[in-house]
């Protein structure tokens, strides 16, 4: 997939989003946006391609990368809620095998525990002294296994 000005548009890209895609060599693949991303650290460039180019598989197996990231955070502040897990458990059944079942499964899981597993985490992150650093950190490892992710479909 080639990314255009035009592309961006069509896609109501804002116009500060293209401005910044103008200004940073206007990337033409997404794994390209999202580098400069990294490069730049405009996160929500990044995030906002993954929305617009990944497919379900691609956007499930991110999720659960950076579920698993944060999960031993949310669950030291929360023994007791396993949604977090059991979402993570349910898209990876729906990777294997992703018929209604267990894609109904994955949705109900995700939607009921990743927000808790996020604020957790960013809670627990807020707490460190650190935290933009380590935040920063962990978005770079986020986002470049995205890269990873896309890659193989900007080559097909």
């Amino acid at each position: 997939m080639k990314i255009t000005e035009k592309w961006l548009k069509e896609k109501r890209a804002c116009s500060c989003g293209v401005n910044w895609w103008n200004e940073n060599g206007s990337p033409e693949t997404p794994a390209g946006i999202i580098q400069e991303a990294i490069n730049t650290q405009q996160w929500g460039y990044a995030y906002w391609i993954i929305r617009r180019t990944f497919n379900k598989k691609q956007s499930v197996t991110l999720a659960i990368f950076a579920a698993e990231k944060v999960i031993d955070i949310f669950e030291n502040k929360y023994p007791d809620d396993n949604r977090p897990r059991k979402a993570i458990e349910a898209a990876k059944s729906y990777l294997r095998n992703p018929c209604k079942k267990t894609k109904a499964a994955a949705a109900n899981a995700a939607y009921a525990a990743a927000a808790n597993a996020v604020y957790a985490a960013a809670y627990a992150a807020a707490a460190d002294a650190a935290a933009d650093d380590a935040r920063n950190k962990m978005r770079v490892t986020i986002l470049e296994k995205a890269i990873e992710i896309i890659k193989p479909k900007e080559t097909v």
